[in-house]
């Protein structure tokens, strides 16, 4: 069942020592795949997040946002069937809220459910097509 979850926690855990490029193989290769679609996949997911271009940089000059994208990409790398965001723009300036919010659309778009959690009202209307509030743990609403 793990295979078909994704999860990105409200803290991103990435190696500062490694590259974009380098943990998206590394969490490839944790799921199985072989060296060369590793390496694809890596591809296909940092060109999603657009990362490109700071792939080869390593993780500890990203900004808040490219590190926020990258861990996403990292919760997608097995193609999972549901994504799980827990307060994916905690912290982060307006303007990497706004890239964060397009990266979740399109990963949505590509037939991911995902489930955010947020405290922001105006992220949840953004996002959401189906809404629910949680308190002490029961649905209230």
């Amino acid at each position: 069942m793990r295979h078909k979850i994704g999860v990105a926690l409200q803290d991103v855990g990435l190696d500062p020592r490694q590259s974009g490029r380098e943990i998206l193989v590394l969490q490839a290769r944790l799921f199985g795949l072989s060296t060369a679609a590793a390496a694809t996949r890596a591809e296909e997911l940092l060109e999603l997040v657009d990362l490109t271009d700071a792939a080869d940089r390593r993780t500890k000059t990203y900004s808040g946002g490219m590190k926020r994208r990258l861990d996403l990409a990292s919760a997608l790398v097995h193609r999972p069937d549901v994504l799980f965001l827990d307060e994916p723009t905690t912290g982060l300036d307006p303007a990497s809220r706004l890239v964060v919010w397009e990266e979740v659309r399109r990963i949505n778009a590509l037939g991911v459910t995902v489930f955010l959690t947020t405290q922001y009202l105006e992220e949840a209307d953004q996002l959401c097509s189906r809404l629910a509030i949680i308190d002490s743990g029961r649905i209230v609403r």
